[in-house]
């Protein structure tokens, strides 16, 4: 997720949506392969209850065509901020 995530960052995020996910929105999801991954939103379909997402870090992110079609029910949080180390 560089640059808006950099390794060894903290991010804080709301559990529960207080609206549906909107295309922007960076969260954290848990993957049945992959485990805890942060991405950010770039479809919701809200009739099937899923995300598309993708990483802003090309050359070191897990590809959208790896991570696939995320239920709504693994997203953990959106993130609503960052912490450097």
């Amino acid at each position: 997720m560089r640059p808006f995530l950099n390794e060894g960052d903290f991010v804080f995020g709301l559990k529960y949506f207080l609206t549906s996910p909107k295309i922007g929105d960076v969260v954290v999801f848990d993957h049945t392969l992959y485990g805890l991954c942060v991405k950010k939103v770039t479809n919701y379909d809200k009739a099937l209850k899923t995300l598309n997402l993708t990483g802003e870090n090309v050359t070191h992110s897990l590809s959208s065509e790896q991570i696939g079609v995320v239920k709504l029910k693994s997203v953990k949080c959106r993130v609503v901020c960052s912490f450097k180390v």
